[in-house]
């Protein structure tokens, strides 16, 4: 029992997160999945930019070679306005760029709320970046409680014992992910 316990442990190092929004937003599950992941290396780097190649993207998402050839032609289509995908230097690799603003506008067009981290945001952000690491802590504070009253667990969310947890929550918070959002992910 102990070794699956850390099998499923293991997987769960590197999910994919799948956002719903993001398929009403592309119009099909592969290209959400693609957006998806896109958008995690868009926070994971802090950067409007990335630069993958289809082997990278199909390792991280298991995305078949006809899903990710497909949901980049959709993408290049549908998110005109917002993503850029470009295949540039040798051998090829696929240059994705990001307007977050218009981003942001697209998912609150489709009824998503578009209070999305933008460029503008994320910059200020850092000069004011001791507040917002106390709002974090508060954040992961008030997720950990909520998760102990509904699993009657005694998680930590400080100290040596609660970095792993408020590392978890601070990761979604950088994703834009609510508290709202992660209250309704522990009620599942």
């Amino acid at each position: 029992m102990r070794i699956m316990r850390n099998v499923i442990l293991a997987l769960n190092q590197r999910p994919v997160t799948y956002y719903p929004a993001y398929r009403h937003l592309t119009g099909t599950v592969a290209c959400a999945v693609l957006l998806s992941q896109l958008m995690y290396w868009f926070s994971a780097t802090g950067r409007t930019e990335v630069y993958k190649t289809d082997a990278e993207i199909k390792r991280e998402t298991a995305l078949t070679d006809k899903e990710l050839r497909n949901a980049k032609k959709r993408l290049k289509d549908v998110a005109t306005d917002y993503l850029k995908i470009e295949l540039k230097r040798m051998p090829a690799v696929t240059h994705y760029s990001i307007d977050l603003d218009v981003f942001a506008q697209r998912l609150g067009d489709v009824g998503v709320a578009s209070d999305l981290p933008t460029e503008k945001t994320s910059r200020a952000g850092n000069d004011n970046s001791k507040a917002s690491e106390n709002e974090a802590a508060q954040v992961v504070s008030e997720v950990v409680q909520y998760l102990n009253e509904k699993a009657g667990r005694r998680f930590e969310h400080t100290g040596k014992a609660g970095q792993a947890n408020a590392r978890i929550v601070k990761a979604r918070l950088k994703e834009g992910v609510s508290i709202e959002q992660m209250k309704k992910v522990i009620d599942y």
